[in-house]
């Protein structure tokens, strides 16, 4: 037990500013890769040339896993925003939302990487975004998962 001149941290501070941080733009970078990237290939061509047969990009895994990846933007978008709205009323399911929101993440990632390299372009362009992309998601989720798990800050914070 802490002193009263030491008492428990509680909230919105410390080490818990950065996951704030990164959950206020998770849903902003989601609508950004789906206006960005994924609705204009319905515009300009590109859903076609890798989706159906006989074109010159055609491969039969690039409409599912264009399909998984904007529904995962989709899901990511209206999920994070729950997330930013249990946080600031600081509820107390919050630290768990924030667990499987980098678990998702990470696995979604991971997934997505899985199916993508088995698409011969995908393999073409070797961009170390994908492997970058999975690093970031692994260590994000090894950091803060433990954190909203065992952080005094957090038991004390989300409370209502």
């Amino acid at each position: 037990m802490r002193s009263s001149l030491h008492p428990d941290p509680e909230g919105i501070g410390g080490w818990l500013i950065l996951p704030m941080l990164g959950f206020l733009t998770t849903p902003f970078m989601a609508a950004y890769n789906l206006i960005a990237v994924y609705f204009p290939m319905f515009s300009d061509g590109t859903w076609v040339e890798l989706t159906v047969k006989g074109k010159e990009a055609y491969h039969h895994l690039w409409g599912p896993v264009l399909i998984y990846e904007m529904a995962g933007y989709v899901f990511f978008f209206f999920f994070a925003i729950v997330v930013n709205i249990l946080f600031f009323m600081r509820n107390r399911a919050l630290p768990n939302l924030a667990v499987a929101l980098y678990l998702g993440n990470l696995a979604f990632v991971a997934i997505d990487q899985i199916y993508a390299s088995r698409i011969p372009g995908v393999v073409l362009q070797d961009s170390p975004e994908s492997a970058n992309a999975l690093i970031r998601a692994g260590i994000g989720t090894l950091i803060w998962m433990p954190y909203f798990l065992v952080s005094r800050r957090v038991k004390n914070t989300f409370v209502n």
